[in-house]
């Protein structure tokens, strides 16, 4: 920690720039132009903490169930006209909003949940195989919904005040850090975490340029590295994708891409800046006599960051440990999850909800739309899978383009899903059935007869299935019975995430829905919720169509072009 003082003495020169917890002891006097909105979430009392955590361990324990009942069951054969619900649900978020705004901002949970259940009843009762499916499907939709409610509720106990000059270098970093924290907080939680100081920085000079562009990095581009960073990479590390293959295989992109969009914002910022008013003489040093230049609150959330990512990470090494010394196996990813949300709200100051003005109606609207999306998207992911082969797309640069293009109007998270179970279907059925051989095999070998028949290509993508699931998912294959083996979509994983050139379709897929999420408004959850604290700001940000002729045209399509030239053209 560090502290600051003026040659006067003054008493507002002396705070630290690292606050564990409550501001107010270390603020003095009114915040100016503060005031206390009405939309903050009511302080949580102790009955309600209780609530919370009970409704927490039932909810990670209730995942844990669907997990066992879903082991091991296939991809069930439906008819193409259940996909219609899909269609439907997404259709009317695209497009609600703009029909008929009131009707939808009171409807859309009751809209998403009737078309979920028509779907998940079917699945139940009338579909064969299709239990396994919709438990498979409901244990992803709450650990989805762990990961971004344990960042968004963390990420909100987290205030950062910026009292310094607004230079476009500042501006540039603040972007960059968004971008490198946006891995580690999630798109959600470093947008939610940045935007209001970054308006506050630039308080007098914004123009549409700094929302677009924040929107670009912190809520989009920047989160490409990790599982935590980005929806679609958490539901492909559900799947099997292991944590780190992405920024091992994608850091080149994520480098390039935010490399070039700071430096055009850069370009933008320093125009504007010379025609923006200059700061009075004593605009600055008012601001720092109000503290330090940069100053955090509330880091004692910084526990419930590590928790998130320990869950992440550790669950599974966990779940090894304690089933060898108690016989005892928990959802230990949800279960940090849950801890961290617990602590955050008990340890995080009322000031601080109230200066970020925090409250749970975005992470409320992402739950009750997306239980709707993977309810319903449950028959489109099971057709893409069995009816994959030999259409379009067929090319990593078709993928990419197809999953970015599609990504920018719909949600980029089950778009995501529904190319990647589309590749997976695609792949060649006699490698994997070979594959699932070996792997049953005691000592996972090939011998000469897993060999027979196939072309060097085949032979080439078998050794690198193999390799691939025993380097990354040993435990599984240590853990399977005669009544208990791999799943088929695990071997598949394996292949795509191992075999060279398989490989360039997961990246063009992984790319394709994060990157080309920032293309529209509707294209990533934090897109809207950033857009709308700016409006609140009074802040002047582009019409739905300007946002896309006058920044995503002209900016991102270069730039993704680029990438696709360099990096997918195969």
């Amino acid at each position: 920690m560090s502290n600051s003082t003026d040659s006067n003495g003054d008493p507002y020169a002396r705070h630290r720039v690292i606050h564990m917890g409550h501001p107010d002891s270390h603020v003095p006097g009114h915040v100016p132009g503060f005031e206390i909105p009405e939309d903050v979430a009511a302080k949580p009392s102790p009955v309600g903490m209780f609530i919370t955590l009970v409704l927490l361990l039932v909810a990670a324990f209730t995942a844990q169930t669907f997990g066992h009942l879903a082991h091991g069951s296939a991809d069930a054969v439906v008819h193409p006209l259940w996909i219609l619900p899909f269609v439907i649900l997404l259709g009317a978020i695209a497009t609600m909003p703009f029909i008929n705004r009131h009707w939808w901002e009171h409807n859309y949970g009751r809209f998403a949940i009737a078309l979920g259940v028509i779907v998940g009843a079917y699945y139940a009762f009338f579909l064969a195989g299709g239990r396994g499916n919709l438990y498979h499907a409901l244990e992803d939709y709450i650990s989805f919904m762990f990961l971004l409610g344990s960042l968004f509720v963390v990420s909100g106990g987290i205030l950062i005040r910026v009292r310094t000059r607004a230079t476009p270098l500042a501006n540039v970093a603040l972007l960059a850090v968004g971008a490198v924290i946006a891995n580690l907080l999630g798109t959600t939680g470093a947008s939610m975490l940045l935007i209001r100081p970054f308006i506050r920085l630039n308080k007098g000079r914004l123009k549409p340029f700094h929302i677009v562009f924040f929107i670009f990095i912190v809520a989009n581009c920047g989160g490409s590295l990790t599982p935590i960073g980005d929806p679609p990479l958490f539901l492909g590390y559900l799947r099997g994708v292991p944590f780190f293959w992405v920024i091992t295989h994608c850091w080149q992109i994520w480098l390039l891409v935010n490399g070039i969009l700071l430096a055009v914002f850069f370009l933008l910022d320093t125009f504007f800046a010379a025609k923006s008013p200059k700061d009075q003489p004593g605009d600055f040093v008012s601001r720092r006599r109000e503290g330090p230049a940069l100053s955090f609150y509330g880091l004692s959330n910084i526990i419930g960051v590590v928790l998130i990512i320990a869950g992440v990470l550790l669950h599974k090494p966990i779940n090894e440990f304690t089933q060898r010394s108690f016989g005892f196996e928990g959802p230990w990813l949800e279960l940090l999850m849950a801890l961290a949300i617990v602590i955050s709200l008990a340890v995080t100051p009322r000031r601080v909800h109230i200066e970020n003005r925090f409250n749970f109606a975005p992470i409320k609207e992402v739950a009750l739309l997306f239980i709707g999306i993977f309810l319903t998207m449950m028959p489109a992911l099971n057709y893409l899978y069995h009816n994959a082969k030999g259409g379009f797309p067929n090319t990593p640069g078709q993928y990419y383009f197809t999953v970015g293009a599609l990504s920018s109007v719909l949600d980029n998270a089950p778009t995501y899903l529904t190319f990647f179970k589309t590749k997976l279907g695609s792949l060649d059925s006699d490698v994997i059935d070979r594959a699932s051989i070996i792997i049953h095999r005691d000592d996972h070998t090939i011998i000469a007869a897993d060999r027979d028949g196939l072309s060097a290509t085949q032979q080439s993508q078998l050794v690198s299935t193999v390799e691939g699931l025993t380097r990354y998912h040993k435990d599984e294959i240590n853990k399977q019975t005669p009544d208990k083996q791999i799943p088929d979509e695990l071997i598949r994983v394996g292949a795509l995430i191992a075999d060279p050139e398989l490989s360039h379709f997961l990246i063009a897929i992984s790319m394709g829905a994060v990157l080309f999420g920032a293309f529209t408004y509707i294209g990533n959850g934090p897109n809207f919720m950033v857009k709308s604290i700016a409006k609140n700001s009074e802040v002047p940000v582009p019409s739905f169509f300007g946002y896309i002729l006058c920044y995503a045209l002209p900016v991102l399509i270069p730039t993704y072009t680029l990438v696709w030239f360099i990096f997918l053209r195969t």
